[in-house]
This record gives structure tokens, sequence and C-alpha cells, in this order.
């Protein structure tokens, strides 16, 4: 159902929060040494979002970070301010010309809606897409819980800048526009219905999902993503397979040198049967995980 994508959005802004005593060995990272041919790189799962209180962070990210020559995220978020890029996130987010939330969603959904917003905010945003809607409310939800934009990535982003540290990037900033923008094509009523009833469980559900990341399991994650695959196809190929077979020849070219690079994704993006970790393992590669 459109829960699984919902929850699955909301991995993709993972917060860090204390492992539930469930977790009895939290020495793990969700961090792995990849290797061959006497060439090495780390790769790390990433959480996008994190409070104040969450940090710091694990030491084996600072280990790898110290250790690593360049920094790889997924893609250059300081484009999202270039006007050619504001220009085109514009393009995409917003609903073809002579369409408006109101003619795109159901009555019933619409209210439903417009009860959450409120009118002048529902009328403020009646012409963009409802995969925007969405992610405006996951964003409002978790900044209600202290939650900010700074996670993993942006904090060794920051720190690379810092440090003068080189910054590589696996995919152009349109291709995340473009799928956050395309999310709800052909599916906006239930995608924003779902996602309204969802919200307070999905935010509960991610707590497990970054649980498991704070001590590098993944049980949950794997669920997750197995259920997208299997009940969303098309969501699960253009978010999560794409990517990562647009991703490996990227990763194995750093693989072929001696500098040491320190590459951080999505969580979602190392596991499942076509993630970044069984693909990197079935080539050849020696797959080590660090513990903090």
């Amino acid at each position: 159902m459109r829960k699984v994508i919902f929850r699955f959005a909301l991995l993709v802004v993972l917060l860090a929060v204390r492992a539930p005593s469930g977790y009895a060995q939290p020495n793990n990272a969700t961090l792995w040494e990849i290797s061959k041919d006497g060439n090495s790189l780390f790769l790390a799962g990433s959480v996008h979002m994190l409070r104040s209180q969450d940090y710091p962070m694990p030491a084996a990210f600072d280990f790898a970070y110290k250790k690593s020559s360049m920094l790889v995220l997924e893609t250059d978020v300081d484009r999202l301010t270039d006007p050619g890029i504001v220009d085109y996130t514009k393009k995409k987010t917003m609903l073809p010309a002579g369409q408006t939330l109101r003619t795109v969603l159901n009555d019933d959904v619409y209210k439903r809606l417009e009860g959450l917003l409120g009118s002048a905010t529902i009328e403020a945003l009646s012409q963009y897409k409802p995969s925007v809607i969405v992610n405006l409310l996951q964003t409002l939800s978790l900044q209600g819980s202290g939650f900010t934009e700074k996670g993993a990535d942006l904090y060794y982003l920051d720190k690379s800048k810092q440090d003068g540290k080189s910054v590589g990037f696996l995919e152009d900033v349109k291709i995340q526009i473009d799928m956050l923008s395309n999310m709800a094509d052909g599916i906006e009523n239930e995608y924003i219905l779902d996602s309204i009833d969802d919200l307070a469980e999905s935010v509960i559900e991610i707590i497990t999902f970054v649980s498991e990341w704070k001590v590098g399991v993944a049980t949950a994650t794997e669920a997750s993503i197995s259920a997208l695959k299997k009940q969303w196809p098309a969501v699960y190929e253009i978010s999560v397979l794409n990517r990562n077979s647009a991703w490996m020849p990227e990763i194995e070219k750093y693989l072929t040198t001696k500098p040491i690079e320190f590459i951080i994704v999505g969580m979602g993006h190392l596991y499942g049967p076509d993630g970044l970790l069984i693909q990197l393992k079935s080539k050849g590669y020696k797959i080590k995980q660090l513990e903090n």
C-alpha cells in the first residue's frame, strides 16, 4: 500500500534517536570498509536529519572521515540555491498549467488536507504537486519533534569545507528533484490520504529504522525495502534500483585509485536484494563492517 512508500520516503530523511534496550550490542556502525586489489573506501549509511542531542556522530564515522582524502555524497545540495536549479525545481514541483490541488485531488481528500494545513496555506500551495505537499507534511512533523535538516551528510559536508577536504557526488541534483517531484504521480489521492493517516505511526516506525542505524543492523529496514519492491515496483525502480545501478560504476571508479574516499548515501540504498552492499560483494569486493 501507499504507506510503504511514505515510510520509505521517511527513511530517506532518517532522524537519529536513542537505540532501544532491545539492541544489546551497540558496537557496530552502519559503515563498511570496501576493498579490493589494495584499494579501499568507506561506505556509510546516512541519517539526513538530527536533533542537537543526537550528536556527536558515531566514532566510526569520524574515523572514516579522518582516514579519507575525499568525501563523496549523493548530490551537491549547495546547488539548490543556484538560480538555474531554483527555476528547474519550480518547474518540476509545480502542477501542469491549468491544474491545482483542487482539480487533481478528490473533494474529500482536498478537504482532509485543507483541514490539516488550513485554508490559507493550502491556497498558497495550490499549484504544487501532491508529492511536494507530502514532503512538507513530513518536514513539519519532524521539525515539531525538534529535528533539523543538518544530518550526517551535511555535518560532514560542512566539516569538509572547514578542513579543505575534496568533495565528490554520485548524481546530479536534478535526479533527486525529479524523483521527489514525481513520487506521487498517478496515485495522488491515495498518497495524500495515507500520508495524513500515517504521519504519527510512520514517525514512530522511523525511530526503529534509526535505532538500527545506531547499532549497524537492518531488520526493519530490509523489511521496508522488500515491501516497497513488492507492492510498488515502479516507485522502487525509480527511487532505489535505478539510482543504485547508476552509482555502482561511480563507486567502482573510486576503488581503482589509492586515495581513500568516504562515501555517505541514504541508508535504504545499502540494503535489500539490489543494495550497494550485496552488489559490491557479488563483484568480489571485500566487505568489512566497522565498529564504534
